[in-house]
């Protein structure tokens, strides 16, 4: 999840390059027809000069017979398509090459990195539990610094306020009773995607990215904060992207009733703050549950009670680090709309400060024992 303040620009795109320079160059690499082509995500140096920069995208025009769209939400097929995904100092476009053309582009010296595209997997499991509370167990327990719950849930009378948060997943129902109609379809990024909610889980990625890290990077010295969701493989979050990224708050997962680590949750030094996120076992039956094309699994119930997408008043309960995440994001939210926005270590600081400590048990080797707590004012 992706928090801003309801004013700033967040993205900002560069004018390429001038007809004379494209006609005047001489093409230091030219394509080899002879290869499949793959889509390729291509990364230049932040420190490469304007005219640097100029320079290689003429190249890709001129000598790759490429055209530049800067429109980053048009999804097209045409392999002739490169799309430009810059902002601020993370100059980086998308485009289709063949293996050794990428391989050529990557030893250029203004290109920082090159990686092929590749699917994100999903990331949590999903059950049948339906929840009707009015104060779920998972709100009330972010409002207070230990059990028992007290069936309260305070916060910040400005709750909010002129504050966006952009969810990048798999999508919700916007119609939904639960956003009181503040929500709105954002743009879709991959090819013959719906913009509404086809799945109801989140994404995760098993694997450094130094070009997914670095736009998460530089979206956060932009006063965007970008929280995520550390993973449900039970291992080191930093061995994921975008969670390595330094910018990046990262959310592991609690136990509701309980506040110790579940068992699927990732953890570590890439972890900042624990949130609720399970809280029971079940084995489900055939009865209960068909999962995954009919396989049954040992899956996890929980409280952690979610508008469903199945109806405008669909409450459903899921689990996972991606149900934690949410949380931390609600609660970023709430401080920049009560105190203003901060920087991203600025905000992690201020999240430390409010949370409570020492609370979560269990194993969480070098992952820092700090528990949400949002902000009463």
């Amino acid at each position: 999840m992706i928090v801003i303040p309801y004013f700033p620009k967040i993205i900002s795109i560069f004018i390429i390059c001038s007809i004379t320079l494209v006609e005047s160059l001489n093409c230091p690499l030219t394509p080899n027809p002879h290869e499949s082509l793959q889509t390729f995500i291509i990364q230049l140096s932040s420190t490469a000069s304007r005219d640097v920069i100029n320079n290689h995208y003429a190249m890709l025009i001129s000598c790759f017979n490429k055209i530049i769209s800067n429109d980053f939400t048009i999804q097209s097929s045409n392999p002739s398509i490169i799309k430009d995904v810059s902002f601020g100092s993370f100059i980086c476009y998308i485009g289709k090459f063949g293996p050794s053309d990428a391989a050529r582009l990557a030893r250029l010296p203004e290109v920082a990195n090159v990686e092929r595209n590749i699917k994100f997997n999903i990331n949590s499991m999903r059950t049948p539990t339906t929840e009707t509370s009015t104060i779920p167990n998972n709100l009330d327990r972010i409002d207070q610094p230990s059990l028992p719950l007290d069936g309260i849930y305070n916060f910040p009378s400005s709750a909010g306020s002129n504050v966006n948060v952009y969810v990048v997943d798999t999508g919700i129902n916007v119609n939904h009773t639960e956003f009181g109609g503040r929500a709105i379809f954002g743009p879709v990024f991959c090819e013959g995607c719906p913009p509404y909610d086809d799945n109801g889980m989140s994404i995760g990625f098993f694997d450094t990215s130094f070009v997914l890290n670095n736009a998460t990077a530089e979206v956060g010295l932009k006063g965007v904060h970008v929280v995520l969701a550390a993973g449900n493989s039970a291992t080191n979050a930093c061995l994921f992207t975008p969670q390595s990224a330094p910018n990046a708050i990262t959310v592991a997962a609690t136990e509701t009733n309980t506040d110790s680590i579940t068992d699927f949750s990732n953890f570590g030094i890439c972890v900042n703050i624990f949130a609720p996120g399970n809280n029971l076992k079940l084995a489900l039956t055939a009865d209960l549950w068909n999962w995954s094309h009919g396989i049954l699994q040992e899956v996890i119930c929980t409280n952690i009670t979610a508008a469903g997408n199945r109806s405008s008043t669909d409450l459903i309960a899921f689990t996972g680090t991606s149900q934690a995440s949410p949380h931390v994001a609600g609660a970023v939210a709430l401080i920049i709309a009560s105190s203003g926005n901060k920087s991203p270590d600025e905000m992690k600081k201020f999240l430390d400060d409010i949370s409570t400590k020492d609370v979560v048990t269990g194993y969480i080797i070098d992952t820092p024992n700090r528990f949400i707590r949002v902000p009463h004012s």
